[in-house]
């Protein structure tokens, strides 16, 4: 395509007279331009910063007439333009990134840095390791008398034969950094797993209880019995006997939160503690006290719907979320403290790129190197 083609093309797009086609083809034609940067002409086209200064006007100006059903709402007005503008069109800013962001001695990092995907490994009893991304879709496996079989990718079910007697072997599946997995248990429990997440359970469940152990954060939707179903993190055993719920239980977290939606759950925290009823849509908070408060639901299930949400966030919290999902470290090279908070919501399937347009609301400087995400300084006046 020539110049003033493509020209035309980011005319027609801003104008908003550009059809699906015309907009697939100015998207490609652009990205192809990055794979050779001297094609770019500034005569004909003016500057890769005057492009996406326009484009960005032009978002604006969208966002200003309320024409927002193409772009994500955002709760901060003034992070929306330049964040909107990121999420619709990395790749016009990919070299400028490159050039502000990250280390130019390491120029694989715009592709090496991708958002998570289903990835799980599967621990068996005998201490057997299966990744469970080399499984075909609808491979088998059985262990004793119960089979495993993966219906598709990203989903894993238990089957248990009718005669099976009740087993102590444990089995654990794990998502790495990155990676999400949902589960069917025995007894025909739904479990979704976030990244970084693990649960240990027995292949076969006892007749006194359904029991797991969880570390990470998981939703789940228990299969109705009169069996007691009991989830045990290393600060909670949370107890139902059908119901749906998320579990937030990482180590790295102050805190472990566990939010009903549907049902009826009892949490104990110790012998010397009162047991505590949660009601759908509260939420209870575990540091050194429990404390019960309604929840904000669509915030706590955004990332099981393909979302992060954050609500008044500040910057450690929201790192440590980017961390686990992007399979990034994070590296503070100062001691800072930010008052600023937060708000916003995008799909999890987000560019890497565009991510790190959160932090320039934090006014840091920071910078990329392999997969590390190094926070260099913060504007202590913000």
């Amino acid at each position: 395509m020539d110049d003033k083609k493509l020209k035309n093309l980011i005319d027609k797009f801003l104008s908003g007279d550009i059809n699906q086609v015309e907009q697939n083809l100015l998207f490609a034609t652009y990205e192809k331009l990055q794979e050779n940067p001297e094609a770019w002409n500034n005569e004909t086209m003016g500057t890769k910063e005057q492009v996406s200064n326009r484009i960005h006007s032009g978002i604006m100006t969208k966002i200003e007439n309320k024409e927002r059903k193409s772009v994500i709402l955002w709760q901060r007005w003034s992070m929306a333009a330049s964040f909107l503008f990121l999420i619709g069109l990395t790749f016009f800013i990919y070299d400028y990134a490159q050039n502000t962001w990250l280390n130019t001695d390491d120029s694989n990092n715009r592709f090496v840095i991708s958002p998570g995907a289903n990835s799980a490994t599967l621990t068996l009893a005998d201490g057997s390791t299966i990744s469970l991304n080399d499984l075909d879709k609808n491979e088998s496996v059985k262990q004793g008398e119960i089979s495993f079989k993966k219906e598709k990718d990203g989903l894993l079910t238990y089957q248990m034969a009718e005669s099976t007697q009740e087993a102590s072997a444990i089995n654990t599946i794990q998502t790495p950094k990155g990676g999400k997995y949902e589960i069917v248990l025995p007894d025909g429990t739904k479990v979704w797993l976030n990244a970084m997440s693990k649960i240990s359970f027995p292949v076969s469940f006892s007749s006194k209880e359904r029991r797991i152990e969880l570390n990470g954060e998981a939703y789940f939707e228990v299969a109705k019995s009169r069996t007691p179903f009991v989830v045990k993190t290393n600060k909670q055993e949370i107890e139902v006997l059908g119901t749906h719920f998320n579990v937030q239980n990482y180590n790295d977290e102050l805190t472990s939160k566990t939010t009903l939606i549907e049902g009826l759950v009892q949490i104990n925290l110790n012998e010397s503690t009162k047991p505590q009823l949660l009601q759908p849509g509260y939420q209870a908070t575990i540091s050194d006290k429990m404390t019960i408060k309604e929840a904000d639901l669509q915030e706590t299930l955004a990332w099981k719907n393909g979302y992060f949400q954050f609500t008044d966030a500040d910057l450690q919290s929201t790192l440590r979320q980017i961390s686990r999902w992007y399979n990034v470290d994070i590296i503070y090279e100062a001691n800072f403290i930010s008052k600023k908070k937060f708000t916003g919501r995008l799909p999890r399937n987000t560019d890497f790129v565009a991510v790190l347009e959160i932090l320039k609301y934090f006014d840091i400087k920071f910078e990329i190197k392999s997969r590390e995400l190094h926070i260099k300084k913060i504007n202590t006046n913000s």
